[in-house]
């Protein structure tokens, strides 16, 4: 009988053994504060060790570049008292990032970067489109878009960039809210635009 009980102890201790090595076991989380991001802006990574020791852990930030195979270090930030880290990135392409502490790893997070546009109306008259981004933009198309009284946009003009990035539009336009605009087949993920107020002077408001 004593050897039954004694078994039976045994047997309620060790689960509770188990599931105490499983909670010390070390976990890596990673978050961004955006998924989406226009090119030459800035994002934040961020996540937290738990488990024994996680305070002053170094994290490593690897970082792969789309249209590269192997990631490479990117940077290499220290866990505070609770175990949290961040990190600020900019990246130009469309990035993949994972942190690591030792031999454990986080999830990895996706980052899709839009070109920058930006609109300008010259003194002349014309407006002038200009796209900035990691790579070239040359012969792509660009739109110039008016709202509607119902908030929707109209195209009332197309062109080409220069080598440069650059389109210039001739369009005569009364008063109006107009953007220049991308299709999302040559600019990635996310349509990028910017909006200025056009007066009949042709100065922007």
């Amino acid at each position: 009988m004593r050897t039954f009980l004694v078994l039976l102890f045994g047997l309620a201790v060790l689960p509770s053994a188990v599931a105490a090595r499983a909670s010390r076991s070390p976990a890596l989380s990673m978050s961004v504060s955006s998924h989406k991001v226009l090119y030459s802006h800035r994002v934040t990574l961020s996540g937290k060790l738990t488990g024994t020791l996680a305070a002053g852990r170094a994290v490593r930030i690897d970082a792969w570049t789309y249209g590269r195979l192997a990631p490479h270090a990117l940077a290499t930030v220290s866990t505070n008292v609770d175990g949290g880290w961040s990190f600020r990135v900019k990246p130009a392409l469309q990035t993949t990032y994972q942190a690591h502490v030792g031999s454990t790893s986080s999830p990895r997070v996706t980052v899709g970067v839009a070109p920058a546009m930006s609109v300008s109306v010259l003194a002349n008259g014309r407006i002038r489109a200009t796209v900035r981004g990691a790579r070239a933009f040359d012969r792509r198309f660009v739109e110039l878009q008016t709202r509607n009284a119902n908030d929707g946009w109209t195209t009332v003009g197309r062109r080409r960039l220069s080598t440069a990035s650059i389109a210039v539009f001739s369009a005569t336009l009364p008063t109006a809210t107009i953007r220049v605009a991308m299709s999302i087949n040559q600019a990635g993920p996310v349509i990028s635009a910017r909006r200025v107020t056009r007066s009949p002077t042709g100065r922007r408001c």
